[in-house]
């Protein structure tokens, strides 16, 4: 009698491999389904980082099923000096200007921006993988932006939907943004950018 016998079928175990699966470099549509904040550590400390998921499409394959993606931005501590701010730190701050500023935020309501005002807004997105094979968005558009000051009834209707239904296309018009690649040794214990595959 096995340890797992009262738990089991081994012959229930698929053959599929452990792991996380991203998806494969390219332009998709792209619909912002969370923002959040994670806390991590690694051997230099512990770290928070902001990160706003994208459920992605394919606009010559509505239907096929894709990996999220995700910007994954390291933040400084709230007591560090501007002076002392890293330089992955900086440029995860560039990052989120620039994607604020293309969703149609205002630079001066950037401290306000709730979670809620995300979740929804869609556009196009490029996907690159570097050297050190770190994934990053690297073209950036919105299709649909911000309206803080409009009321909630007002606004475009999210497409929480973009699985089940067909998509609109985006029109890419996005300049490249400069490649966020953490040094190896910085890795989070957690994984960017993906999720695992269903079925």
């Amino acid at each position: 009698m096995g340890i797992l016998d009262d738990y089991l079928d081994p012959d229930v175990i698929d053959d599929e491999p452990v792991g996380f699966d991203k998806p494969k470099d390219g332009t998709y549509e792209f619909e912002i389904g969370d923002a959040s904040i994670k806390k991590w550590e690694n051997k230099k400390g512990e770290h928070t980082s902001f990160v706003i998921d994208y459920y992605l499409t394919d606009p010559d394959d509505p239907d096929r099923d894709i990996p999220k993606a995700s910007d994954f931005l390291t933040l400084p501590d709230g007591d560090t000096d501007p002076e002392d701010y890293t330089t992955a730190e900086k440029i995860a701050l560039r990052t989120l200007r620039d994607r604020y500023l293309a969703l149609g935020f205002a630079r001066e309501d950037f401290g306000s921006i709730e979670r809620e005002d995300l979740i929804g807004l869609t556009g196009t997105l490029t996907l690159k993988t570097g050297a050190k094979g770190y994934q990053n968005v690297v073209q950036f558009s919105a299709d649909t932006v911000a309206e803080k000051e409009v009321e909630e009834e007002e606004k475009p209707a999210p497409r929480s939907s973009r699985r089940q239904a067909g998509q609109t296309s985006a029109k890419p018009k996005a300049k490249a943004a400069p490649e966020a690649e953490p040094e190896e040794d910085d890795e989070p214990t957690f994984r960017r950018g993906t999720r695992r595959r269903a079925g």
